[in-house]
């Protein structure tokens, strides 16, 4: 199976079995990410990330998403713009980099891996409209998710513009 990541929103009927934990002061996204990924990991949400050689990292919402989330808009950014962007995963046990290229149709992804488990194959091509389309999707289904399981920050950016406007917010060329 080629790279892919996918968020699986929570059931409709989840509950979260704590009440909503008030917001720091000056929380900025990388806060806001991990707030939303501790609410999400509440739930039956899942991620699944996963290629090179492996179908599923196994991946857990509350730590290892956050790492992945963290990195979401650098990803959309530097994908739109055509750039290269470097993506690290750092959770203990996957350390990993992904290197992402813009080779006009395709998008090519490199793993480096910091441990003892090799990617294989190291590179793998995914055609552009649908890494776009993965990104679409992810962003979308996070930001609706956080309606219900992380409402105060559900509105922050670029959460709300992920759900409001997504084609705009992650444009296909």
């Amino acid at each position: 199976m080629a790279f892919y990541f996918k968020f699986v929103k929570p059931s409709a009927g989840t509950v979260i079995s704590s009440p909503a934990d008030p917001l720091e002061e000056g929380g900025g996204y990388e806060y806001f990410v991990m707030y939303a990924c501790d609410r999400l990991a509440r739930t039956d949400c899942r991620f699944r990330i996963g290629g090179f050689g492996l179908d599923d990292w196994g991946f857990d919402v509350a730590y290892d998403m956050s790492s992945f989330m963290e990195e979401l808009p650098s990803l959309i950014e530097g994908v739109c713009a055509r750039q290269d962007v470097d993506l690290f995963l750092y959770p203990q046990g996957v350390e990993r980099t992904l290197f992402f290229s813009d080779e006009g149709s395709v998008i090519s992804i490199r793993c480096e891996s910091d441990t003892k488990w090799k990617p294989f194959p190291s590179v793998e091509k995914v055609p552009r409209r649908e890494f776009i389309a993965m990104l679409r999707n992810f962003a979308r289904d996070f930001s609706e998710s956080l309606l219900s399981a992380a409402p105060l920050v559900a509105d922050q950016p670029p959460f709300g513009q992920w759900r409001n406007a997504v084609e705009s917010a992650i444009p296909a060329d």
